[in-house]
């Protein structure tokens, strides 16, 4: 069997790689954001501690901001100098005048920093992100008391520099190692599942296959106590189950063989044991038939004995000897015919002839001189796929019935028609088309109903010991079944019987016999 799409280790890898990469993706993103926060905490509390040890500087060296803000700016220039991560500070009073800046070009101007504004209102230390110098700064407002008192604010401005560099080494460190970590997943997994799952399941493949077309493989390893093992030892019982049912089904064929070929041989005797017994009842007939030429064929002998015969009168008892001998070989090459075992090969047909043939036999009969036999035979009826002989063992049958059933004369007209139904299609030589109709029917005594419905069964006759065997009919269905006919029957008490043959017709695609 041809695989179609990818293999089932590509497909479960690629999958659980994919959900792993994007499992990996999520918690390398929430990885990142704790990280981002946590460090941006660090770097708040630096921040409030730098802003916490200029408090205690400010106070500690200054009671009035407006005397000492020269000093001030002194010791703020120091204290940053010595501080990597301030970038900027500013110290402003309760007015928002500015008294300290890095920046010495601001000292004395008025703030419009909001958040100054904020914390001299508030009281409260604020913190916010926004840009300085073309980057993120993080900005800490803090208000300065002198007792109660909110008598100015600080801001101290931090890079953030150092988070962004920690965040990006963190960011591709982790990069590498969600794909290291991926392409180790992929190899690993690769190879466990081949050696887990993919070998044992294309060893089941194999096998099925093999049942599939036929051949029961030989029994299978387990795998383990997994579920592909459970699955190859189930597989292994079915296979010696198949393998036990193969031979017992080889076996029956055999045996059905057998016995096929035993029935054929006993269809066929019991068919040829009707025509003998057909051929029995028309014994006596074709005797009798016989008797009289050979009465005439002594007394044109006799004739001939004469003296004085002219040879005009020799001459005509001649010929008149001639017809009388021919006729007798005549009869007897007829009934040598139909006694005559054949083997049996459908072909196409013509069946007018072969229904002209059965009435001319049974015309020897001594009985059938009292019945009056019309033929009804339509012209150019297509042919049909049977056998001569045995066609014409069933006519004579039907018309022997016929003449038992009429013993005090009647009519049997033989009709042959076309139907306008269809039969199944035919051997290759031939093609399917509408079936054709033979009608047998007599103007006898009828049969009841009740025995109607037996008329075909074997050994089952209505005449009278000694007159029938019952197979004589059913041996006339079979024969008419294994050219793909039908065989019917109709009858009315006193008024006689219609026996109809429906056979399928052929169109003649090679030449056939004639």
């Amino acid at each position: 069997m041809q695989r179609i799409g990818l293999g089932l280790r590509t497909t479960i890898v690629v999958n659980i790689a994919l959900v792993m990469f994007i499992t990996m993706l999520l918690i390398s993103f929430l990885v990142l954001t704790v990280t981002r926060k946590t460090i941006f905490d660090y770097k708040i509390k630096t921040g409030e501690t730098i802003v916490t040890s200029l408090r205690d500087i400010i106070f500690s060296s200054v009671t009035s901001f407006d005397e000492k803000a020269t000093a001030l700016q002194k010791t703020i220039d120091a204290y940053s100098a010595n501080n990597g991560e301030l970038a900027g500070l500013t110290i402003v009073d309760a007015t928002r005048r500015v008294l300290v800046d890095r920046d010495t070009t601001r000292v004395g101007s008025q703030s419009k920093d909001p958040h100054l504004k904020e914390t001299l209102a508030s009281g409260t230390l604020l913190k916010n992100v926004k840009p300085y110098q073309g980057k993120d700064h993080l900005f800490l407002s803090a208000p300065l008391y002198q007792g109660a008192e909110i008598r100015g604010a600080l801001q101290a401005v931090l890079s953030l520099d150092d988070i962004e560099e920690s965040m990006a080494t963190f960011q591709h460190t982790l990069l590498v190692f969600t794909v290291t970590t991926a392409l180790a997943f992929i190899v690993i997994g690769s190879v466990l599942l081949t050696r887990y799952l993919v070998k044992p399941l294309e060893k089941l493949i194999k096998a099925t296959e093999d049942i599939t077309e036929g051949y029961v493989p030989q029994p299978l390893e387990t795998t383990g106590q997994n579920e592909i093992g459970t699955l190859s030892l189930s597989l292994a019982r079915m296979t010696d189950k198949l393998k036990d049912d193969k031979q017992e089904i080889e076996n029956y064929i055999h045996s059905l063989e057998e016995s096929n070929s035993h029935l054929k041989r006993a269809q066929s005797d019991v068919i040829r044991s009707e025509k003998l017994s057909s051929l029995g009842s028309l014994a006596a007939g074709v005797a009798h038939e016989i008797g009289n030429p050979i009465g005439i064929i002594l007394g044109y002998v006799e004739i001939l004995r004469q003296q004085g015969n002219t040879p005009n009168e020799n001459a005509d008892a001649l010929s008149r000897l001639e017809n009388e001998v021919m006729r007798i070989d005549n009869i007897i090459r007829e009934l040598l015919s139909f006694s005559r075992p054949t083997t049996v090969a459908p072909h196409p047909i013509l069946v007018n002839s072969t229904i002209k043939d059965a009435a001319s036999f049974i015309a020897h009969q001594k009985a059938f001189r009292r019945i009056q036999v019309e033929l009804h035979l339509a012209e150019d009826l297509p042919r049909v796929m049977a056998d001569e002989g045995q066609l014409q063992q069933v006519m004579v049958n039907l018309f022997l019935n016929a003449m038992d059933a009429m013993p005090e004369g009647g009519t049997l007209s033989i009709t042959t028609g076309q139907e306008s139904s269809t039969h199944r299609a035919s051997p290759q030589n031939v093609t399917a088309s509408p079936a054709m109709s033979i009608t047998v029917r007599d103007t006898g005594t009828g049969i009841e109903g009740n025995d109607l419905n037996k008329l075909f069964d074997p050994f089952y006759t209505t005449k009278s010991p000694g007159k029938g065997t019952g197979l004589g009919l059913s041996v006339c269905l079979s024969i008419v079944e294994s050219f793909d006919g039908r065989l019917s029957v109709e009858s009315t008490p006193g008024q006689g019987t219609i026996f109809t043959i429906t056979l399928p017709t052929v169109s003649v695609t090679q030449p056939t016999h004639a």
